[in-house]
């Protein structure tokens, strides 16, 4: 009797990355990050509050980091805007949110989250959390992720409302890097060039409905041959591999 063995090869691909001036040796001298919301509305401000806390509450518990914290003294806010593209220069048709972080000597001093309260997209309390959860992401100094499922993904329509285990991995690798650049003390080459003392740093996380057919293909098609090609070895004839 001749028993066939098969065997399932797995394996999980990261896509997240850090922002050009967390790369460049910036980074917040303390941790956790103070935050709170700025709004003059206050039905708005209790709505943007609890999404935001709902938000930090996700992060912390998917991560057992302490990263932020509310704190209504804080200079670092969350912001609703009614005049998107005016404030930030961004286009208000297909920009959800962005995250301003600004630099003092080697360290991040201040961050701003700014919603874009003219898009139909961010009028919906479950959107409006995938993005709050996005632009906390960029506030610490993670990227947009090449991984099509995380929510920090730069398409927030085809990337996940609910954190990733690449947006988690890349945040305690970010914190990890934070703390250990504190330890030491780290100061950038960059710290005190003029180019960089007290610049900010904009990052978006955006809405694109065109599919340009990128979101995990590469994987199955590797995977695809790789298992293709074990079987050619077993038995010795072509197995066919559908591109998916």
């Amino acid at each position: 009797m001749r028993y066939i063995i098969f065997f399932l090869i797995s394996f999980k691909a990261w896509g997240y990355q850090f922002t050009s001036d967390f790369a460049n040796g910036f980074y917040w001298e303390n941790l956790p990050i103070n935050i709170k919301v700025s709004e003059s509305n206050p039905g708005l401000k209790s709505y943007l509050e609890q999404i935001v806390s709902e938000s930090l509450f996700d992060w912390e518990v998917s991560t057992n980091l302490n990263i932020w914290q509310e704190d209504s003294a804080t200079t670092n806010v969350v912001r609703w805007s009614t005049n998107f593209s005016e404030e930030t220069g961004a286009d208000k048709s297909s920009v959800l949110a962005v995250a301003v972080r600004y630099t003092g000597g080697p360290y991040m001093i201040k961050t701003e989250i700014i919603v874009n309260g003219e898009h139909v997209f961010n009028q919906y309390e479950d959107n409006l959390k995938a993005v709050i959860l996005h632009e906390l992401g960029h506030t610490i100094g993670l990227d947009h992720s090449h991984l099509s499922q995380a929510v920090m993904y730069s398409s927030i329509s085809y990337g996940g409302k609910n954190l990733n285990y690449d947006d988690i991995d890349g945040m305690m690798a970010i914190v990890d890097e934070t703390q250990r650049r504190q330890a030491i003390g780290y100061v950038s080459p960059l710290a005190y060039s003029e180019e960089t003392q007290e610049q900010n740093q904009i990052s978006c996380g955006t809405i694109d409905l065109r599919d340009d057919g990128s979101s995990g293909g590469t994987g199955s098609v590797i995977f695809g041959l790789l298992l293709g090609s074990l079987l050619f070895l077993i038995f010795g004839k072509k197995v066919p591999i559908r591109k998916v």
